[in-house]
């Protein structure tokens, strides 16, 4: 096979953004944004969704979709983004400025194989050959960290996990060297050891190639791992920015403070403690007048004085107070007795013992793979285990689907988007009574009402849908629909790793709240350990199928037995910058390097 130089990168200049408006017909995203970047440093935009950050990305990108108007300048060198246009536009984009989604698996194209997606920039921007470009993607593939690249190069992307996704996405970006790197939110989804290995790598190249890198995100975890400098966005504005110690050590903007006290507190917190969490939920469209944060805040005087909304130490509303449940006993209300999962030539459980008691919560946590969904498929009677056993309220599982359904609806599911798993042709009332019909059980309006008022919906219009509602209603909807039927349990499979920081802290607080008002077992599925470790009174720790672990939520993430389980804790990311993984060159600690 002939070999191909990969291209040099091009004289570093940065990015330079002034002025920046966005709209879209009538609504305002972006207003008046201005910041700046340096050649190899990296400048971390934070805040929730509907803040502006990903409509601030892509109009830097140039790749805004028809019917938004874009003013203001976005300057890498001589070149003004804003005014490029034809020719200029298409040789800018790629070479000039990169943009990485955040979805690898809809980014791809899903029957093209990894070589040839890269390959086909390659050829685009480089002019090589057909040659030249196949042998260029494999070594892309080896520069962004995957092992086998001839291997991996002819896979497609439903056959590489997340991570490897993602890196194929990098490596597309980073093809024609671009000047300036945008990543909008790239590793939400991914476990938070393939996280760590995505920063440390995304770091060094950008240090390696002098590339301005802009990373999008509503992490300030990840914020801490990887910025040099942060601008805090909301309401469509920065209302703060800085460099990345200050902000953390220094912060004054309230929402600010809010966003970066929010993890500091969730480290210190007990076990079934409530969650920081920010009241109300961003502006969309027309913004307040004044500083856009104000309805949230205690400081009326922001209200009124755009000027001074970012001076004085500020407070937060609505945080509850710390208690602690106590943990239950009693007889088992699950049980999983050496349960085994085979799927053809996969073995996806061997050999699982977990139980749950009343009123308990059980988190499950493991990487993407490790057989934690399957756990939950199978406590639902959505799959049959391949050998061992499970009882329910001391009864085995029934084999037959009529006495199966008896189960079903003593069991409720949260799922992991609020977006897919509620029907968008149904209302809000026939989600939510679906259920209910289905087991024949009474329904009616006031049962609707009374069911989205218990998860803090009682101004919803039951005849809307849910489209019209942000990613944290949805969810809300999906929790009212899981208590349809009263169950005595439920699995929430990954319920607020699509959300917002602020909006997963209300979410979380709602179900220890349902909790202890209705003695709710729960089997908490995720990757976040953080989080299973607040939420949950034991945990189970998850590889490859087999429990590693598993003891009371502190003991097992406080001193850990496991060396995966430590693994897992060590790739949480830092809560402040001094306390990074990834140092300034992009190397990183070994755990999270592997």
């Amino acid at each position: 096979m002939s070999t191909v130089s990969l291209p040099e990168a091009p004289t570093a200049s940065g990015l330079r953004v002034q002025d920046l408006h966005v709209r879209y017909g009538e609504r305002h995203a972006v207003q008046g944004v201005s910041f700046s970047v340096a050649p190899g440093q990296t400048l971390a935009i934070v805040g929730e969704s509907g803040c502006g950050k990903s409509s601030t990305a892509l109009a830097v990108a140039r790749l805004l979709p028809p019917g938004a108007s874009i003013e203001g300048r976005a300057l890498v060198g001589d070149l003004d983004l804003v005014d490029a246009r034809g020719r200029t536009l298409r040789e800018a984009r790629g070479r000039v400025v990169a943009y990485m989604p955040q979805d690898a698996m809809a980014a791809l194209n899903p029957v093209q194989s990894a070589r040839r997606q890269i390959a086909e920039v390659l050829s685009f921007r480089q002019g090589a050959s057909r040659s030249e470009a196949a042998a260029g993607a494999v070594a892309l593939l080896a520069e962004v960290g995957i092992n086998e690249p001839e291997s991996v190069a002819r896979r497609y992307p439903h056959e590489l996990s997340g991570g490897m996704r993602q890196r194929v996405m990098l490596a597309i970006a980073l093809a024609a060297r671009p000047r300036v790197l945008i990543a909008d939110e790239p590793t939400t989804a991914l476990d938070v050891t393939v996280q760590a290995g995505i920063l440390s790598l995304v770091r060094r190249l950008t240090r390696a190639d002098a590339m301005a890198l802009v990373w999008i995100t509503h992490d300030i975890g990840v914020v801490a791992e990887i910025a040099d400098a942060v601008a805090v966005m909301y309401g469509g504005r920065i209302v703060e920015q800085g460099p990345v110690e200050t902000i953390f050590e220094h912060p004054e903007h309230p929402y600010t403070r809010a966003l970066v006290h929010a993890p500091r507190q969730s480290r210190d917190a007990l076990p079934k403690a409530p969650f920081q969490a920010i009241p109300g939920s961003p502006p969309l469209g027309e913004f307040p007048v004044g500083c856009p944060f104000h309805p949230r805040c205690a400081r009326a005087v922001c209200a009124d004085d755009a000027a001074d909304a970012g001076a004085g130490p500020g407070a937060l509303r609505g945080l509850p107070p710390a208690e602690r449940t106590p943990m239950t006993t009693g007889d088992p209300l699950l049980q999983l007795t050496d349960v085994h999962k085979q799927y053809r030539s996969v073995r996806a459980l061997r050999g699982v013992s977990v139980e749950i008691r009343p009123g308990e919560t059980l988190g499950m946590v493991g990487e993407s793979g490790s057989g934690k969904s399957t756990v939950g498929r199978i406590v639902l009677g959505l799959e049959r285990p391949t050998s061992g056993s499970l009882r329910f309220d001391g009864r085995p599982y029934p084999r037959t689907a009529r006495s199966l359904r008896a189960i079903r609806r003593r069991i409720g599911i949260v799922f992991q988007d609020p977006y897919d798993s509620l029907d968008p042709r149904f209302t809000l009332r026939r989600i939510i009574d679906e259920p209910l019909r289905t087991h024949g059980l009474p329904s009616g309006r006031d049962r609707i009402a009374e069911l989205l008022t218990s998860v803090g919906m009682e101004n919803a219009d039951p005849d809307s849908y849910p489209t019209t509602y942000s990613g944290g209603q949805r969810q809300r909807i999906g929790i009212a629909r899981a208590l349809a039927l009263e169950p005595d349990l439920i699995v929430c499979d990954e319920p607020t790793s699509a959300l917002d920081v602020s909006v997963q802290a209300q979410i979380l607080n709602l179900l220890l709240a349902l909790q202890r008002e209705r003695n709710l077992a729960y089997l908490f599925i995720s990757h976040d350990l953080e989080v299973v470790r607040r939420m949950s009174d034991r945990i189970a720790v998850i590889r490859e199928g087999e429990v590693v672990e598993t003891g009371p939520a502190a003991e097992v993430t406080s001193a850990p037995q496991h060396p995966y389980t430590r693994a897992l804790l060590d790739a949480v990311p830092a809560t402040r910058p001094s306390e990074r993984h990834v140092d300034a060159n992009g190397s990183a600690d070994p755990v999270v390097a592997a």
